[in-house]
């Protein structure tokens, strides 16, 4: 898979760089390079065939869990923070962290099409974000693949789970069984949304400088960003620092992916 999309990648990337000016003017706020594009590329593509290698390893050396095994004595080595967390489930929390999840990789882009300027100039906005989304995607998939970390749900007892819902505990035994349940840190829900809203905010910052909604939209990406977080964590899927560290990552490569394709005569106003 990550061969396709680096074909498609630097399909895009002839596509856009050709007759640049003649699409751009003056009013150039990010640019694109060739070579500093296939770059990034290359990069995304590794970290994501590591990713896949590791993950392919834990896999095959997953031993099926068993409920009530983490005894007491592993959630005392977890942190005061995270321990508030251990073998909590709650689908109603996983679903709201969903729908800013949802909010961040997938409204955001479109809504990318609905700044002015060219088509040419929004496409070029959208390739920076599918760079900064495929390598926010990698790198945290790469984390997960590196570290074994229980999820917090994986703490909860018999007597906790005979007093969930039906629905909880059909989807509890779905996620319970694979793999995937040692992968907590740290959370790739957190860290795309985070990208998504923070490279909002900044994307419409850089077009509409003048604008009186910037600082509104700063908020609003702020809030969206710690409500993705909180309930993604209140949801049992994820620990608190895994939450943030996911948060802050999502953040860094949201400033940095921008940055890079700023236009240096131009420079993007925050």
């Amino acid at each position: 898979m990550a061969i396709v999309y680096a074909v498609i990648f630097v399909f895009l990337i002839l596509v856009l760089i050709i007759n640049q000016k003649s699409y751009w003017g003056d009013n150039k706020i990010i640019t694109l390079n060739f070579k500093r594009e296939i770059t990034i590329c290359l990069v995304c593509v590794g970290i994501a065939y590591a990713s896949g290698h590791f993950h392919k390893n834990k896999a095959s050396n997953h031993i099926n869990f068993e409920i009530g095994s983490l005894k007491k004595t592993e959630i005392e080595k977890i942190n005061s923070i995270d321990k508030i967390i251990a073998g909590r489930w709650d689908i109603s929390a996983k679903d709201n962290g969903k729908i800013f999840n949802n909010i961040a990789i997938y409204l955001i882009p479109l809504s990318i099409f609905f700044f002015t300027g060219s088509v040419k100039r929004r496409l070029a906005l959208f390739f920076v974000f599918s760079q900064g989304y495929w390598l926010t995607d990698s790198l945290t998939g790469l984390t997960k693949g590196l570290v074994n970390r229980y999820r917090p749900f994986a703490y909860i007892t018999h007597n906790e789970i005979e007093k969930l819902s039906l629905r909880a505990k059909e989807k509890f035994f779905e996620d319970i069984v694979d793999y995937d349940i040692q992968n907590s840190f740290f959370s790739g829900d957190a860290s795309l949304t985070a990208f998504g809203f923070m490279f909002f905010a900044i994307s419409y910052s850089s077009f509409y400088k003048d604008s009186k909604l910037k600082s509104l939209i700063w908020i609003l990406a702020i809030i969206g960003t710690l409500l993705g977080c909180y309930f993604r964590a209140l949801s049992g899927k994820h620990f608190p620092t895994d939450v943030l560290i996911g948060g802050l990552v999502g953040t860094a490569i949201a400033f940095g992916i921008i940055r890079i394709h700023k236009n240096a005569s131009k420079p993007i106003e925050l």
